[in-house]
């Protein structure tokens, strides 16, 4: 049952990061954000990734990291002042980003050493799979594309990545 949910929570996972690369731009311009700051707010999302890669093990184990990225995504959806909405976009790029590898770290400690590495590489590639389905993931309700805000909120995949990460400890 752990790795059927090291799966899930590898494939929600990168199904957030996808769709939030993909839509960030869109959900920003939809939420009255002029071209130029949805688009750099890709940008600071990633640096806050980058950021959050250097203090994720220790902020993960004190609070539900899924569950910060579908709360900072989710308040992507919600118009705020400029400079607050790149705080927002920085926090949630800085959980966003290092919920994979904290997923990969949890399945490390999980499994032996004797088949640590094929257990990793199965969640890896389960994982993959949410890259290549997120459009039509996010196409297949509607049959049209529609950005994220427009009532496909991508926080939702972060929220339903949390509960396997919890069951699996």
């Amino acid at each position: 049952m752990t790795t059927l949910l090291f799966w899930v929570a590898s494939f929600a996972g990168l199904l957030l990061v996808h769709g939030v690369n993909t839509w960030l731009p869109t959900m920003m311009r939809a939420s009255g954000y002029n071209l130029g700051s949805a688009i750099s707010f890709l940008l600071v999302i990633n640096l806050g990734g980058i950021a959050g890669m250097l203090v994720a093990g220790r902020l993960a184990d004190r609070f539900g990291w899924f569950t910060l990225t579908g709360l900072g995504v989710g308040l992507l959806a919600i118009p705020m002042p400029l400079p607050v909405t790149y705080v927002v976009v920085f926090l949630t790029g800085s959980w966003l980003f290092s919920a994979k590898p904290l997923v990969y770290a949890a399945v490390g400690g999980h499994y032996p050493a004797k088949s640590r590495a094929t257990a990793l590489g199965w969640v890896a590639g389960i994982g993959r799979f949410a890259g290549r389905r997120d459009d039509r993931l996010d196409q297949a309700p509607r049959g049209r594309l529609t950005p994220p805000s427009k009532g496909n909120s991508g926080g939702l995949s972060g929220i339903r990545g949390s509960p396997p990460i919890r069951w699996s400890r």
